[in-house]
């Protein structure tokens, strides 16, 4: 074997050693494309849920300034204390499929049924840690 015959056969090996890293590199690059429009949608997805609960906290702090200012039938504040226990259950989220959860060791029902600006206060923590996630 001639040595230029030699050389040709080991440039010929680097090149197709080359085009086999080429190969897991663009596939690397096209997983990591999906990974980063995952995380884009996800974020989107997170966006709209603080949203959502910025509004609800909006709607929380209206229903008790109207139960502060006694303009709420009984009914009224039983449907508002319902609102908040969904609310605030919403937000909680499940631990087992890895949603958010921010509910703290010991809080209860009770929690929920304290009289005053608690919940609209919590929902509003609540709305923080969701922003800072983002």
């Amino acid at each position: 074997m001639s040595p230029a015959h030699s050389d040709t056969l080991a440039f010929e090996a680097q090149v197709a050693d080359l085009k086999a890293r080429l190969s897991e590199v663009e596939e690397g690059l096209l997983a990591l494309k999906w990974d980063m429009s995952l995380a884009e949608l996800e974020a989107s997805v997170l966006a709209r849920e603080v949203k959502a609960v910025e509004i609800e906290a909006e709607r929380l702090k209206w229903l008790k300034k109207r139960e502060r200012d006694g303009n709420m039938t009984e009914e009224e504040k039983e449907k508002g204390r319902k609102r908040v226990r969904r609310v605030l259950e919403g937000i909680n989220g499940d631990k087992e499929s890895g949603e958010l959860d921010v509910r703290e060791e010991g809080g209860g029902e009770e929690e929920h049924e304290r009289e005053g600006s608690g919940e609209v206060k919590r929902v509003l923590e609540v709305v923080e840690k969701l922003k800072e996630r983002l």
